[in-house]
């Protein structure tokens, strides 16, 4: 299950090809579903403005009077102000079977993923995943993760939280 705007990826390896599956999709105003919803509402959609009034980021939803709460996903578990112009608490529910092809799962919150590609991510965890090295692995991505909010927002830094899982073979 998943809301909200952290992600699940699933790195597999079929015929010596490895492939990157999504195994949860993202909950954001930029959706159209889940805009139309927002909208439906009287929730309002746009980026955020900085000081010269220029718009900036990534696309948020907005209450409809104020420029409250201004958030980058439209589902939730108890924000009752922003369940007042339609983000919701509920979640898409997938079910995979894994096979003997999936060798890792990532699963982050928006923090890692704003930065970082799910294919950059999965580069740096097959590495990782190539020496069994899943703490070191994670120390890594916590760090780099880190460092690139540093070096993009100076003094704000987003939850960066992952769990990350080596499969053997099954």
């Amino acid at each position: 299950m998943n809301l909200g705007d952290s992600r699940c990826i699933l790195r597999k390896k079929i015929n010596n090809e490895y492939k990157i599956e999504n195994l949860s999709k993202d909950h954001k105003p930029n959706v159209e579903e889940e805009a139309e919803r927002i909208k439906s509402y009287g929730g309002k959609i746009r980026a955020m403005m900085d000081d010269e009034g220029n718009f900036v980021g990534p696309l948020r939803m907005y209450l409809k009077d104020k420029d409250l709460s201004g958030l980058a996903m439209t589902r939730s578990f108890g924000d009752y102000f922003a369940s007042t112009v339609g983000t919701i608490p509920i979640p898409d529910v997938t079910e995979y079977k894994f096979s003997s092809s999936d060798k890792f799962l990532i699963l982050a919150s928006d923090g890692f993923y704003e930065f970082m590609s799910n294919n950059e991510l999965v580069n740096i965890v097959s590495k990782y995943y190539e020496r069994n090295d899943i703490v070191g692995c994670c120390e890594y991505l916590y760090k780099e993760s880190y460092r690139k909010w540093i070096n993009e927002e100076t003094d704000i830094v987003n939850n960066i939280t992952i769990i990350l899982v080596f499969l053997d073979d099954l």
